[in-house]
C-alpha cells in the first residue's frame, strides 16, 4: 500500500496524500502543482501570468492532462476554480474535484487507464 491515512486531514494533508499515490503507482505521469493567486495580492496578477483558479495538481500523461481540485470534506470549488474545471474540459482534457482521498485515487486511477 503506497498511502496510509486516517479519516480527518486538512486539504495540505489531502494534497500531500495525493501526490504520494501518483508518485507511487504512476512514476511515468508528470504531476505539479501551481502556486497561483489565491488569496494574496491581485495587483498586476494577470499581467504575469497568475490564473485564479487553477486545479491543485495538474497530472500530464501521454499526451492527455488531468486537472484535480482537492478540497476538505464539506467544501466545494470557488467560482473560480469550477471555471477553471469548466474551460479545461471545454478543451477536451479531464478536469475533476474531490474531497475524498479514494475518490481522487479513483478518479486517476481511470483516467490512467483510459489512457
Amino acid at each position: 500500500m503506497c498511502v496510509d491515512y486516517s479519516e480527518a486531514m486538512t486539504e495540505k494533508q489531502l494534497q500531500k496524500m495525493v501526490v504520494r499515490y501518483v508518485r507511487c503507482q504512476y512514476k511515468d505521469v508528470i504531476l505539479f502543482h501551481v502556486p497561483n493567486a489565491g488569496k494574496r495580492s491581485t495587483w498586476h496578477v494577470q499581467d504575469v501570468g497568475i490564473l485564479h483558479g487553477v486545479s491543485d495538481l495538474i497530472l500530464i500523461y501521454k499526451g492527455k492532462l488531468l486537472a484535480l481540485e482537492l478540497k476538505i470534506p464539506g467544501n466545494k470549488p470557488t467560482e473560480y476554480q469550477q471555471v477553471f474545471l469548466d474551460d479545461i474540459k471545454k478543451n477536451e482534457f479531464d478536469g475533476y474535484w474531490t474531497d475524498n482521498l479514494d475518490v481522487a485515487q479513483e478518479i486517476i486511477d481511470r483516467w490512467v487507464s483510459r489512457i
